[in-house]
């Protein structure tokens, strides 16, 4: 007779047929049915869009609008990207358009003080700069600059012009004869 290895012989056994189980003696009566969920339980409503401090703690919004349920516990500040009825991708893509639709006009406020600096003369626009170096707003930088460009529109139109956006009173009417007595009416 063969020796037979000790391994072989315990992973032959363990390979080997398996036991056939029985039902367990005196269970003729079926297993009772698992409890049924109760169907009155409230399900959560799927929200298209939640606000964002929700998303932020990546935590179930309400989506109650103008603020959820979560916000108002907390008394955070509830705000929605999306309109009513719109999902985030929905919402993301009309934002896209917007902005391509309305390309032919700066979109925002850096894009604007760009044209400008690469109109402007170097000497305004080193102003310009030295102002947004030193800390100023680009918004009140632009306000400014704006506002500087009108000046020096309005230097540059004819005294006529400027005359009539000053309020005449009676009597102004009759001593409006030349283009002195204008500059004397400024003037006074």
């Amino acid at each position: 007779m063969p020796q037979t290895d000790p391994q072989q012989s315990s992973s032959a056994s363990r390979t080997g047929p398996l036991r056939t189980l029985l039902p367990a003696e005196g269970s003729s009566q079926p297993l009772p049915a698992p409890p049924k969920r109760n169907i009155t339980q409230r399900r959560l409503d799927p929200v298209l869009a939640a606000c964002e401090p929700c998303r932020k703690c990546k935590v179930k919004c309400s989506g109650g609008r103008p603020a959820c349920h979560r916000c108002l516990q907390r008394k955070l500040v509830c705000i929605y990207v999306t309109r009513p009825g719109e999902t985030r991708s929905q919402a993301l893509n009309r934002c896209s358009q917007e902005t391509c639709e309305g390309s032919s006009q700066p979109s925002s406020v850096y894009e604007e003080l760009i044209g400008l600096l690469k109109n402007l003369p170097d000497q305004d626009a080193q102003a310009i700069l030295q102002r947004l170096r030193s800390g100023t707003d680009a918004a009140s930088v632009l306000s400014q600059a704006r506002a500087g460009d009108v000046l020096l529109q309005m230097a540059a139109v004819p005294e006529t012009a400027i005359a009539i956006q000053v309020p005449l009173q009676i009597g102004d009417a009759q001593r409006i004869s030349t283009p002195q007595s204008l500059t004397d009416l400024n003037a006074g």
